[in-house]
């Protein structure tokens, strides 16, 4: 009996993380407007959890060309910065922060029209 539980709650999770990905394991992309300087050697894209500072130790460097970045190891509830840096070293200031999610937390729109019809 337990053997079977166990066969049965295995199979399931198998399916669910085949049907709905697990959290942490789906590819996010990161995606920004290319820089056009000319001595451009790439962005720093830093990230951080809520309670955490950017820091020179947490970011993925992208080589200049690449307008997008994608990872299946970044964790959920990850604040995202980018910089550009140049050939010389010098870095921009932080992009606009934002915040990924698990999933899509934005509520749907509020019913409209609700009324009850009498019906006889």
């Amino acid at each position: 009996m337990i053997r079977y539980l166990l066969y049965t709650c295995a199979a399931l999770l198998i399916f669910i993380s085949l049907a709905f990905g697990l959290p942490g394991v789906t590819e996010k992309q990161v995606v920004w407007d290319a820089n056009t300087e000319e001595d451009l050697a790439g962005y720093r894209l830093y990230y951080r959890a809520e309670i955490e500072i950017y820091s020179d130790a947490r970011y993925y460097l992208i080589p200049v060309g690449t307008e997008n970045y994608s990872t299946k190891d970044m964790p959920f509830d990850t604040y995202l910065v980018l910089t550009a840096f140049d050939n010389d070293g010098n870095e921009s200031e932080f992009s606009n922060e934002v915040l990924y999610l698990p999933f899509d937390q934005v509520a749907p729109a509020t019913p409209s029209g609700v009324r009850v019809i009498r019906i006889e």
